[in-house]
């Protein structure tokens, strides 16, 4: 008899132990239920940093885990992720692998501005950008484990290297997985990871976008571009159209933007 209440409460501390870890307390809940409607992070919005250092005191490992993994809404993830980040930085890559294809997205706004990230985005520049010492000093070595992450999919996340080409390696693995990719699926949104490596062998294959050739001639702008201006001119006014033709030096596109005036005008009707 005495055995059989050994063994039962072992099991029942095992359960409790386990039910509990599954499990947010509502001292926690009520911490971060002011963000539950949210649906940006607004420049002097000082509410998400107070929340922040309530949950850094109170929340533990454990509940970080959970808010990341299960609350709905991605500010109140993007909060616990700080946090725990800052307190195991090597979380962050499993964070990262695990989030890969999240739809979760992150909206900054400033009294003009506004812009939106994927919520992979947003761990890789919780770590990249931290101002913790430790971090800072890692920064390269970071990046390249992010990347190692992103391209060792078996299904290539398109949108994600789009948001983080600005800091893609100079890779000669990662630019042959972006090319093929472009070949095999047209896919416009790897343009500019293409062009960041200004590989003269592209040429031809980025123009082969036509109109959309100009979300990756602005970050690689070689000259046999050029006539692509002329071509579609009638899209002058397009934003990719107009930011990829102000890379180049005014030297070479002052003939392009002579000719652009007297189209506009012909179409105004002179005007």
């Amino acid at each position: 008899m005495r055995y059989f209440i050994k063994i039962y409460s072992i099991i029942l501390i095992s359960f409790l132990t386990i039910s509990c870890k599954n499990e947010i307390s509502p001292n926690i809940i009520k911490i971060v239920e002011p963000l539950k409607d949210y649906t940006r992070f607004y420049t002097f919005d000082t509410l998400p940093g107070v929340i922040s250092k309530k949950l850094e005191n109170k929340a533990t490992i454990n509940e970080l885990e959970l808010l990341i993994e299960n609350y709905k809404n991605p500010y109140v993830k993007a909060i616990a992720i700080d946090i725990l980040i800052n307190k195991n930085e090597e979380i962050a890559f499993e964070l990262f692998e695990k989030h890969i294809n999240s739809n979760d997205s992150i909206v900054f706004r400033t009294e003009c501005l506004r812009e939106s990230i994927l919520l992979p985005s947003y761990i890789f520049n919780s770590t990249i950008f931290s101002h913790k010492q430790s971090l800072k000093e890692q920064k390269e070595n970071n990046k390249e484990k992010f990347f190692k992450i992103l391209f060792n999919q078996e299904n290539l996340n398109v949108d994600l290297v789009d948001e983080l080409y600005l800091w893609l390696p100079n890779s000669e693995e990662y630019y042959k997985i972006i090319r093929e990719n472009i070949v095999k699926n047209k896919s416009k949104k790897l343009l500019r990871a293409l062009s960041s490596f200004k590989n003269k062998n592209d040429v031809e294959l980025i123009k082969s976008f036509g109109q959309d050739s100009f979300i990756g001639i602005a970050y690689f702008n070689d000259d046999a571009f050029l006539k692509m201006f002329e071509k579609y001119i009638s899209i002058n006014k397009n934003w990719h159209y107009k930011f990829a033709l102000n890379q180049y030096p005014k030297s070479k596109t002052k003939m392009i933007y002579l000719k652009i005036e007297n189209y506009n005008k012909i179409k105004n009707n002179g005007y």
